[in-house]
């Protein structure tokens, strides 16, 4: 369904299409579209039962269904023609009665996830002067924090922890862990890599994410939580292998490719944990970084899912930034 223009707070804006958080269990939701209008979907592990999810706009950067409640955040700009977003929450991705939680006016967000209990939003966004900052706040937008600076964030199924990544003095990106409440700060890598949005294994035993060890091109890798036992995952020869995340029981890692040698493999795969077996389950030329794969069991209204992340992702930003050639 195409949105209308509606009021949030005190500016107006073109909202995009709305959706529902009801999902089924054990399915990919990836996006994939131009920056003027993404679709959302999700689709079976064996690449069968590709269902549209919600799209939106380009006013819109990203969104994340409430696993307990049926609402999304989203980070929306009011007003078409000022880089000037903030977190709103609705029953659906449309700024028409939504309500305002945050009021600063971020030039972007990176990420945007609920904790599993539905009660935190965790958050990380760019200020106007340039800072990337890693926020927690209630569900309701009350008791907004600063945890630590970062590029990106990953909430874990146990409501706690907290994957990130922060860049260092010479801007390769490193990856962290903290709690939601944060302490137990740790640096995972400490390389001339740059690394980028980590994930979680389900039972929180395991970490995966993107990196660029020969500073050509990126390429999944898992660790253990504490960053033992580095295991390269996807070979991307010279294209972007991005946006890791685990399978229920840990043997499986969906990722995202984009191949700028060849548009016919971009898309999502399919890999097992150890690399092997790397299989394409939906080509899609205009596919994006961002991508989660839900729990095998659960439901919205038992709440026994994550949180997820989904919606436009950054990353195509960083690697421009970065130098790296894509689409």
């Amino acid at each position: 369904t195409t949105g209308t223009t509606g009021t949030t707070g005190t500016s107006t804006g073109t909202t995009g299409s709305t959706g529902t958080n009801s999902i089924p269990p054990n399915v990919l939701i990836y996006n994939y579209g131009d920056p003027t209008a993404i679709q959302v979907d999700y689709v079976n592990p064996d690449g069968t039962g590709n269902s549209q999810y919600f799209g939106f706009s380009a006013q819109t950067l990203l969104a994340t269904p409430n696993p307990k409640a049926n609402t999304f955040a989203f980070a929306y700009a009011p007003n078409a023609s000022i880089q000037s977003y903030d977190v709103y929450s609705n029953s659906s991705v449309n700024a028409t009665g939504a309500q305002q939680l945050t009021h600063l006016g971020f030039a972007f967000v990176f990420s945007l996830q609920y904790t599993p209990d539905g009660s935190k939003i965790v958050f990380v966004a760019q200020t106007q002067l340039g800072a990337n900052n890693l926020y927690v706040m209630n569900a309701d937008g009350s008791s907004l924090n600063t945890l630590d600076a970062a590029d990106d964030a990953y909430v874990a199924s146990d409501g706690q922890s907290i994957s990130y990544t922060k860049q260092d003095s010479n801007q390769n990106g490193q990856i962290w862990t903290i709690t939601i409440a944060g302490g137990s700060m740790t640096q995972i890598t400490a390389d001339n890599w740059d690394h980028f949005s980590p994930q979680f294994s389900k039972d929180v035993s395991h970490l995966a994410w993107a990196a660029a060890p020969n500073g050509m091109s990126y390429d999944v890798f898992a660790a253990t939580a504490s960053g033992s036992g580095l295991t390269q995952i996807s070979s991307a020869n010279g294209d972007n292998a991005v946006s890791p995340s685990w399978n229920s029981d840990g043997t499986k890692i969906a990722y995202v490719l984009e191949a700028a040698s060849n548009t016919l493999l971009t898309g999502i795969y399919t890999v097992s944990a150890s690399g092997a077996g790397a299989a394409q389950i939906v080509a899609n030329p205009v596919a994006n970084e961002g991508l989660f794969w839900t729990n095998a069991v659960g439901s919205l209204i038992g709440g026994r899912r994550p949180a997820m992340l989904v919606g436009r992702s950054y990353h195509i930003v960083r690697l421009r930034r970065k130098g790296f050639h894509i689409r």
